[in-house]
């Protein structure tokens, strides 16, 4: 009976192909022939890595893939990862975190993601180690939470977990009974006006005007949206479903996919029709192709492109929004009506409920230009123009106005949408939003809206957006109303 090596070079390298990336390495130690074999062969290394994780070359074309180190790199991501051992990962915190986002950066945009259905297996429900110990680590949780989801202590850590948690995009409450809930602690968060200054832009910004994301405050936005839209769904008794249920959903750069906006009640399929299946639609379809985009150099010497084709952030079309707010009272109360507090100590968690509007953007590329000196230099800035419009009753004065608005990179390199609502002619409210994965991720944009004058005493509160279809609206198909909040 031949040995091992009396084979072929290809019958040993489909041999080695079914064996994992851990008993490789035992096999590489046989012999030297077959640590040669092993060691050298790239081809061998891809293969294996791309058995388990999409193929980062789709995302990053331009970075050699050095297949060896990645699978390594990915294999101990994985044991870390079913370890139990909650201090092993809170020891190796770092190396998982940037290990976990590279996937996510690089996980395909066309359904489904290997690497994607990789992290959803280890951040399952079940796996609640992994989950408070990486992705419950924010400042948030010094007092939200259970004992097991304990803040980190580097302050670099407790935003990069905090970023996790939104990339994971469905809100951990602790499953065990008697711990602290925590939307009632990010609502404090999100509601607290001191956190809205000059520095932060009034949007998820860190304080000290640098225009870097503030990962702990999209978070609590996160927590405190996703609360109120629950809470929606219950009250219509199942009715209309939750829309942020699918772990790492829409988060690939290139991810969204159009989709025609809106169903009517005629149409063959009994699903939910009109705008509330467009209100579902975060995740990406499985049709169309993804655009490739030139960088800021060369879009303007493209005099013969439109300028849907010139725009990499995908802007024109029609989009779903969620707005939350408090009954001023409340908000004036819980900011003013008591002893002012230390500048570094939060507010009291606050319970109340928000009400929630659901609105339908139609927006429009305007006007293309370079970036400015305080933006990111990879792409233009995109001028919009459009109409925002009330899902729930044609009455809503807050919901039915014009938009205006800007998408540009920030100097870190994440896409930041800014609007403007304009009511007869004069602007009123203000939003700062940052796109939440990749360019024209599926997920969509998360952030704040406030006065657009900058009031002190507010009114203020989250927002979230999300394209839809890259037709438009057209004014005589209005959608359905929904009940109101």
């Amino acid at each position: 009976m031949p040995c091992l090596l009396d084979l072929s070079n290809e019958l040993i390298h489909e041999i080695l192909l079914k064996v994992g990336p851990g008993e490789l390495a035992r096999v590489a130690q046989c012999c030297r022939s077959l640590h040669t074999f092993i060691h050298d062969n790239d081809l061998l290394w891809k293969e294996l890595y791309l058995a388990t994780f999409d193929d980062p070359r789709e995302q990053r074309p331009d970075v050699k893939v050095s297949w060896r180190e990645e699978l390594s790199r990915m294999w101990k991501l994985n044991l870390l990862l079913a370890s139990e051992n909650a201090n092993v990962k809170k020891a190796n915190f770092a190396f998982i975190a940037s290990a976990v986002d590279d996937l996510l950066a690089t996980s395909a945009s066309n359904q489904p993601s290997s690497s994607c259905d990789f992290l959803r297996l280890h951040f399952d429900e079940s796996r609640t180690t992994n989950r408070d110990s990486i992705m419950c680590g924010s400042s948030l949780f010094s007092r939200a939470g259970s004992e097991d989801q304990q803040p980190l202590s580097d302050e670099h850590d407790r935003q990069t977990s905090a970023k996790l948690h939104v990339l994971h995009g469905v809100p951990l409450e602790p499953s065990k009974r008697g711990a602290n809930p925590i939307h009632t602690y990010a609502r404090s968060r999100v509601y607290d006006l001191r956190r809205y200054t000059d520095d932060t832009l009034w949007g998820p910004f860190m304080d000290d005007g640098s225009q870097r994301v503030d990962w702990e405050s999209l978070e609590s936005i996160m927590i405190v949206l996703s609360h109120n839209i629950n809470r929606f769904c219950e009250r219509t008794y199942g009715r209309f479903r939750p829309i942020w249920n699918d772990a790492f959903a829409g988060v690939s750069t290139n991810s969204f996919r159009s989709k025609p906006p809106f169903r009517f009640d005629d149409d063959e399929d009994e699903s939910d029709s009109g705008m509330l299946e467009a209100m579902h639609i975060i995740t990406p379809a499985t049709s169309g192709n993804s655009p490739n985009f030139q960088r800021v150099d060369s879009l303007f010497n493209n005099s013969g492109m439109t300028l849907e084709d010139q725009d990499p952030y995908g802007v024109t079309g029609t989009w779903a929004r969620i707005v939350c707010f408090l009954d001023y009272t409340d908000l004036y109360h819980f900011n003013f009506g008591e002893a002012p507090i230390p500048v570094d100590q939060p507010r009291e968690p606050i319970a109340t409920q928000e009400a929630i509007r659901f609105i339908t953007l139609n927006l429009r590329v305007r006007r293309i230009e370079p970036p400015g000196p305080g933006d990111g230099q990879d792409l233009p800035v995109v001028h919009f123009t459009g109409t925002s419009r009330s899902m729930h009753a044609s009455w809503d004065p807050n919901a039915n106005s014009k938009i205006r608005g800007t998408v540009r990179l920030t100097p870190e390199g994440h896409v930041r949408w800014t609007s403007f609502s304009i009511f007869h002619g004069e602007e009123r409210w203000r939003s700062e939003c940052i796109q939440v994965g990749g360019l024209r991720s599926a997920r969509g944009m998360l952030g704040t809206w406030f006065d657009k004058d900058y009031s002190p005493e507010g009114p203020v509160g989250p927002t979230a957006f999300w394209k839809i279809s890259d037709s438009l609206l057209k004014s005589d198909h209005h959608p359905p109303l929904l009940p109101l909040s």
